[in-house]
């Protein structure tokens, strides 16, 4: 078993040999310990270059915990997407209020409407949501809650992953609406990498 341990070190980078040997020591075996710093010791890294990638390795953990500590709960964005349900609701009722309207002058059938007012349902939810998510980062629901979108290193998302997040929000629907359906996270976020997070 060492050999092969002394196989996959030998494969390492520089900086996962030193994480292995430090700041994620009690994620291995002993016996992958002791290959990986039999490699280090063969690569002749230097100390200082050790001691950097250590603080390097715990930064970037403080990092992901201040991350974590971010996320918004399950409860506040429920809230906002209460918000925005009834941001779209009332934007869907102006719309086809004056659809409605119009349609009266042409003696149109009231199926006619009823498929012309689901499109515009449609439409609204996911222009809504879109526009507002990769303009602005913030839903009215987002802004209320003092909350935004980002990408999972905490920056705006690109439009891809807007895109996704969208277009997958309607199969995602889960406890409270939020998406909530497979440990706490939302599909939406699995499938776009993006998160919702409190503004600070």
């Amino acid at each position: 078993m060492e050999n092969n341990f002394d196989d996959v070190m030998s494969k390492r980078t520089n900086q996962e040999l030193i994480v292995i040997v430090s700041t994620d020591r009690s994620k291995y075996q002993q016996s992958a310990i002791i290959s990986a710093e039999r490699e280090i010791k063969k690569r002749n890294i230097n100390k200082s270059i050790i001691d950097d990638a250590k603080i390097t390795a715990d930064e970037q953990k403080i990092k992901n915990a201040f991350f974590e500590n971010l996320k918004a709960t399950e409860q506040i964005r429920f809230l906002s997407v209460v918000i925005d349900v009834l941001v779209i609701c009332l934007v869907v009722f102006i719309i086809n209020y004056g659809a409605s309207f119009l349609l009266s002058f042409f003696d149109s059938p009231l199926n006619d409407f009823a498929d012309l007012s689901t499109s515009i349902s449609i439409m609204v939810y996911f222009t809504y949501f879109i526009f507002m998510e990769n303009k602005f980062q913030q839903t009215f629901g987002n802004m209320i809650a003092k909350t935004k979108v980002v990408d999972n290193n905490g920056s705006k998302p690109s439009l891809k992953a807007i895109l996704i997040r969208n277009l997958s929000r309607p199969i995602t629907i889960g406890r409270y609406a939020t998406g909530f359906a497979f440990e706490g996270t939302p599909f939406l976020d699995r499938f776009s990498n993006t998160t919702i997070i409190n503004i600070v």
